[in-house]
């Protein structure tokens, strides 16, 4: 299999146009303009495109009725500085990361080799990176490169393996390769989110697929737990491992970044959740309040509790978290694709880390999962785009259960 497409399309440019921001991120932790390149990326594509039905109906209306519920949302917040920063972004973010998703979705043949190119560099670099640095770190001095802190670094390095695993025809020694440098890089930062997530969807797809026995995804999923609790009843407590990985906050925090933790934000947080008016229980408090919220005053700065679910239902309300779960289940079980695993990554991702504008890449794997094939006219290529070969072993595995 080639990794370059002997001929470049227009998705495969704006592909690589949008996972460039990671090569430029990493280079210093000054540059600016970042979140400019996904909508210069956009733009790219709606003039090379101009001539061709690109977007569905369902997903134009889904956009709009979620940007309308921002729109009301911001109405009813106190409007201050960061409420209405919020709001732009949110606006942008979700509309232009969908969108782009909805353009990918359709050539995934061309999305994945782009991808895996930019990610590969990004990948090499973080290895070089830590490996010249690592006498630096400890257990509360984490690896950053450039403007990318630990968390975004882990969940990029295990996107990039899972394009690997799933997406691309690559041999099991180049996976093993790659996975064995994800661990060393996650490591260094320290991410367990990431690599959770990234457990938890591989678990995922062995269960899914019906050409998996289930006695034997039952009896690896109980030598993983020993494995698991092995390692945490003989790993030194005093360890990096142990106090990295497997606690929650690790010794030597201060107390302010204790307090705002998850071990403490998120019981908190369902507590003012169920003790609130009706009202702003079904409608929310407002895009940008979860910091007032939350400290009972008010706080007009960034602060958010690291879990989507938690953050949706007091900034937008019970209703609107409900309703867009409910939708997000309903395209991830009818979707046969294998972005739907990339979905799922980033959406567990959510659960631990980052807001509504950090998650941007759950919009847009939520684009592709809403993606449906168009006919293109000749606007679609610059050239013609090589084809790549499938990979039989990966065919028809995401399957939902009857």
């Amino acid at each position: 299999m080639k990794i370059f497409p002997s001929k470049i399309s227009v998705i495969f440019v704006v592909v690589t146009l949008v996972y460039s921001q990671f090569l430029l991120g990493m280079l210093s932790d000054k540059i600016i303009g970042i979140s400019l390149i996904p909508i210069i990326s956009l733009v790219v594509a709606l003039v090379f495109l101009s001539k061709t039905k690109v977007f569905t109906k369902e997903i134009i209306i889904f956009v709009l009725l979620v940007n309308s519920f921002f729109i009301f949302s911001f109405m009813v917040s106190d409007k201050g500085e960061y409420a209405t920063y919020k709001f732009i972004f949110i606006i942008l973010k979700f509309t232009v990361y969908v969108l782009l998703g909805a353009l990918f979705g359709q050539k995934k043949e061309l999305f994945a080799p782009a991808v895996f190119n930019i990610l590969l560099i990004f990948f090499i670099y973080s290895m070089f990176f830590c490996f010249v640095n690592q006498s630096t770190f400890d257990v509360n001095n984490r690896v950053f490169i450039g403007i990318f802190n630990p968390i975004w670094i882990g969940r990029i390095i295990f996107e990039f393996f899972l394009i690997s695993l799933f997406f691309l025809n690559k041999k099991l020694w180049v996976n093993i390769l790659i996975f064995t440098g994800c661990l060393f890089i996650t490591y260094m930062t320290g991410s367990k989110g990431a690599l959770f997530s990234l457990i938890l969807t591989v678990f995922y797809w062995y269960y899914a697929n019906e050409k998996i026995n289930k006695f034997y995804f039952t009896l690896t999923l109980l030598f993983f737990i020993l494995f698991c609790f092995l390692i945490y009843t003989n790993v030194d407590v005093d360890s990096y491992v142990f106090q990295r990985f497997m606690t929650t906050v690790p010794d030597g925090t201060s107390d302010e970044l204790y307090n705002e933790s998850r071990i403490i934000v998120w019981p908190k947080t369902f507590e003012l959740i169920v003790s609130q008016d009706l009202i702003p229980l079904l409608f929310g408090n407002g895009i940008g309040e979860f910091g007032s919220f939350y400290k009972g005053h008010e706080y007009n700065a960034r602060f958010y509790p690291h879990n989507l679910i938690l953050e949706l239902i007091v900034e937008f309300g019970l209703i609107f978290t409900t309703a867009v779960f409910i939708y997000m289940v309903k395209i991830f079980k009818k979707s046969k694709s294998l972005y739907k695993l990339l979905f799922l990554y980033f959406l567990l991702n959510s659960m631990f880390s980052g807001d509504i504008l950090l998650n941007e890449f759950l919009y847009l794997y939520m684009g592709c999962l809403m993606s449906k094939k168009v006919t293109l006219n000749n606007n679609y290529n610059f050239l013609r785009p090589v084809k790549i070969k499938s990979n039989l072993k990966f065919q028809n595995l995401i399957r939902t259960r009857p």
